[in-house]
């Protein structure tokens, strides 16, 4: 019965003159926390192999530093002087091989020169004798020869040491 006479005496007042906490619901109460040890200790493991993780990733980290640090000293010392004789003995044997071939120019001045003087581009306006013709053709026989021969023997000479290099500076990025 009382409750039908407040909802009537609510009605019967003025909104306006109704307090704005009547409307406000109750705040709820509070409900207790709940511990579940399983969870928590499957937190604490997490945590743990998360730990573990960084200090395996500090461990990797630290060991890549020192191998880097260990290269740089190895390269340090690493005997310049070996790889600069190796390299030096095969451009003195490439550059002997040139001295002695015959009918390969060292300037670009002087193959032209011979170049003009053995393949001249015509004999003028009276052909030279047969005799003439048979010494040019001659002389440009026996230069090509002997260019041939001299490229043939530089390039047998750069292939039997391109092996032998080889060995040698892969020995060298070995030992660094």
């Amino acid at each position: 019965m009382k409750r039908a006479l407040s909802s009537a005496a609510f009605c019967l007042v003025p909104i306006a003159a109704v307090p704005l906490w009547v409307f406000v619901p109750a705040p709820a109460e509070a409900q207790l926390a709940v511990y579940d040890p399983a969870n928590h200790a499957q937190n604490i493991l997490q945590a743990v192999r998360a730990l573990q993780e960084v200090d395996n990733q500090v461990r990797q980290l630290t060991h890549e530093i020192d191998m880097i640090e260990k290269m740089a000293r190895d390269l340090e010392t690493l005997p310049v002087e070996v790889a600069h004789a190796i390299i030096q003995d095969r451009i003195t044997r490439i550059g002997d091989l040139l001295k002695r071939a015959e009918g390969i120019g060292y300037q670009v001045d002087e193959v032209e020169r011979d170049y003009e003087i053995l393949y001249p581009d015509s004999y003028g306006e009276t052909p030279p004798a047969s005799a003439v013709l048979l010494e040019d053709a001659r002389a440009r026989w026996q230069q090509s020869w002997s260019a041939h021969k001299h490229v043939l023997m530089m390039a047998a000479e750069v292939a039997s040491s391109n092996t032998g290099d080889a060995d040698a500076l892969s020995s060298l990025v070995t030992d660094s």
